[in-house]
């Protein structure tokens, strides 16, 4: 927030080949650039709109979100022409909803409102998803409200409640809910999605994990199921250290930065082996660049 900075997944970048190679690392089919506004940032955002479809090609699917303040006619065809595929608004501000109108009846990417299922806001949702239909909109979808650290005073001094999980609004699940249904009713036929916030987790988040995952596995570490990456330290004094290094010649031990490594398969032989003359530990993290540790486990 109010920082001029680039991040791919988890990876702070400084350049397109940074975020090239980050992509490439993850197996990615696709890319959402988001913000903020990106648009504040248009002609970087052309440049990596254009570095993508160069690099991986024009299957390589982009969409974009914006709040629409900046995207003007001139502004859409420029996006169309870099190779941008789908256009997502935010419409925040009274007025914005018609730039999802000039993206829609000018160019040929697909046009959408994404908004937060606010408690109490259903007719402001079916609002929008009836202008969207009669501009030539594709899709709308709505997320169920989150709840994190930078908005929780703002969402609580407007008179939000806090479900029991702590990280969702009371009311925003239903919200939705009324609105797929009442649109349902009204025979309203645009595409409209609900995002409930464990989807984002339980599988969004976790299957990009995976793919990732199998695409940059290391030889010493083996794949969870919830899409993190589990492997095995060793470490001890001066006096274990030659036995270490033999079990690096013996293709056991992986010896990277002066820190011994092992797929979690030799566990067994590696406490049996090495006994108590050194320090061993399972480790779960995250298949991020550098992994993100979550979780570590001392056998001895």
């Amino acid at each position: 927030m109010n920082r001029d900075v680039t991040f791919v997944n988890e990876m702070r970048v400084e350049s397109l080949e940074d975020l090239i190679c980050e992509i490439e690392r993850t197996g990615a089919k696709g890319a959402s650039i988001t913000g903020g506004d990106p648009l504040v940032r248009f002609y970087r955002t052309v440049k990596v709109i254009e570095s993508l479809k160069e690099t991986f090609g024009e299957g390589f699917h982009i969409h974009l979100y914006t709040s629409g303040r900046h995207a003007t006619l001139p502004v859409l065809k420029r996006l169309e022409r870099a190779g941008l595929d789908e256009i997502r608004f935010h419409p925040v501000l009274e007025g914005m909803e018609k730039r999802a109108e000039l993206a829609a009846r000018n160019t040929s990417m697909s046009v959408g409102f994404e908004v937060p299922a606010i408690p109490g806001r259903e007719d402001w949702i079916l609002k929008l998803a009836l202008y969207l239909e009669s501009v030539g909109g594709e899709f709308l979808n709505i997320n169920e409200m989150e709840v994190s650290e930078t908005n929780l005073t703002a969402l609580r001094s407007r008179g939000f409640k806090i479900n029991p999980d702590g990280v969702t609004v009371a009311g925003s699940a239903e919200t939705a809910i009324k609105v797929l249904k009442k649109a349902d009713e009204m025979g309203i036929d645009l595409t409209i999605h609900y995002c409930p916030a464990i989807f984002k987790d339980a599988v969004q988040t976790r299957m990009r994990f995976l793919v990732t995952a199998k695409n940059d596995l290391q030889v010493y570490e083996e794949v969870v199921e919830t899409g993190l990456v589990r492997w095995v330290e060793v470490s001890g004094e001066k006096k274990s250290l030659r036995q270490l290094e033999e079990l690096v010649d013996e293709g056991v031990l992986v010896k990277w930065r002066n820190k011994f490594y092992a797929h979690p398969t030799t566990l067994r032989f590696l406490t049996e082996t090495l006994g108590r003359s050194v320090k061993i530990e399972v480790v779960e993290g995250h298949p991020t660049r550098p992994r993100f540790i979550v979780e570590r486990t001392a056998y001895q």
